[in-house]
């Protein structure tokens, strides 16, 4: 990862989502400002992996298969990003070691414990890996993700970006433990599919209010109402309104900024185990 690549093109991605997709983030606040993170997110577009890393100031790596890092260039771009390079067709020990490896040093991370794109717009089953992950790392916080509108802009064959509305909304943390808890894993996915706002496939609709509220109890945090959403007084980024006639009252604003300290360079042989030094 080269932070001096990775500042230059988070802000030129900034720009160039809030004008084409008129990008929206909300649930800032929910961001820890160190300590290692491990954002569970869902999957609908190549669009995700970059707009749940730029949607906050943290350096936040992420998984891609390694084909994607063939060519030398794409590489380079790549990894230059913090992109982690793993192969899918491997053994999964590899990808839980980055994961493990990145989270140890402190750093935020992004999953999508779906495996691949939805191809229908559907939030997809869970796959148990995270679970070993957490089982190794369980300082990590958890922070579910929903990433709205990608699957629109940017579906499975799409050559051109559709100007469709995106959002990214960061839920309430869960710790580790709560995750690996029975029923844990569960509900941290209806948490995604609550802040994505669709369906979950397979799971037969969309989660009423009742069975949200006992995954909350499950988890032991409390996630935030599905009408709720925050303003984000941050330079480049765009506050939000109410999306439905429920208001309530704004969240208070966090002590401090999120941390900008350097990460610590690390040296990466492509397509292998990444070290962290």
């Amino acid at each position: 990862m080269r932070p001096w690549f990775y500042k230059l093109s988070r802000g030129t991605a900034r720009i160039y989502f809030r004008l084409w997709h008129r990008w929206r983030v909300i649930g800032l606040e929910h961001v820890p400002a160190e300590g290692p993170v491990l954002f569970i997110a869902n999957h609908a577009s190549y669009f995700d992996p970059p707009l749940v890393a730029i949607a906050n100031d943290r350096y936040v790596y992420s998984l891609g298969r390694s084909t994607l890092g063939k060519l030398g260039p794409a590489h380079w771009i790549l990894s230059s990003c913090a992109t982690l390079f793993v192969d899918r067709e491997g053994s999964a020990r590899q990808g839980i070691e980055v994961a493990v490896n990145a989270l140890e040093s402190g750093q935020a991370l992004t999953v999508f414990p779906e495996g691949t794109r939805t191809r229908t717009g559907e939030v997809g089953p869970f796959k148990r890996g995270i679970l070993l992950i957490l089982a190794r790392c369980p300082a990590a916080t958890v922070i579910p993700v929903g990433v709205r509108g990608t699957f629109d802009a940017l579906p499975r064959g799409a050559w051109f970006p559709r100007p469709a509305r995106i959002e990214v909304e960061f839920g309430a943390p869960m710790s580790a433990a709560a995750v690996q808890a029975e029923g844990g894993i569960d509900a941290l996915r209806n948490r995604v599919v609550q802040l994505v706002g669709g369906p979950a496939a397979g799971a037969g609709g969309e989660i009423d209010s009742t069975t949200a509220a006992a995954d909350s109890e499950k988890g032991g945090d409390e996630s935030p109402p599905a009408t709720a959403e925050y303003r984000v007084p941050r330079s480049g980024l765009e506050g939000a309104g109410p999306r439905s006639s429920a208001a309530r009252e704004p969240s208070p604003p966090r002590s401090g900024g999120i941390g900008r300290a350097a990460l610590p360079r690390f040296s990466q042989v492509p397509f292998s185990t990444p070290r962290f030094v």
